[in-house]
């Protein structure tokens, strides 16, 4: 079985808005569980124009887009992670650390 994680980043429109090295970090792992850390790097902002209309384009650093046609791009990380067959699978996120 595997269990796919969309986080999907809410960004504050903050130029400027950073963080550590991108990357994804395994911080434990044990019979019971592991612990994944993500860190999603330089985050920012351009203004572009488009057809004479403004727009907000999203630079990132190791992140995919959303590509749905006629959607906002927003940047998105995806992630597989194996689970045994059988096993009961739990998502919490503990900490989440904003910006602005």
């Amino acid at each position: 079985m595997l269990v796919v994680l969309n986080l999907l980043l809410a960004l504050t429109l903050s130029q400027g808005y950073s963080m550590e090295k991108p990357g994804t970090i395994l911080a434990r792992s044990t019979a019971n569980g592991l612990t994944v850390t993500y860190n999603f790097g330089n985050l920012g902002y351009d203004i572009v124009e488009i057809g004479g209309r403004r727009f907000v384009k999203f630079k990132t650093e190791n992140l995919g887009v959303l590509q749905e046609l006629g959607k906002p791009e927003l940047p998105a990380w995806r992630d597989f992670i194996e689970v045994p067959y059988g096993a009961d699978v739990e998502v919490k996120i503990v900490d989440l650390k904003t910006e602005t």
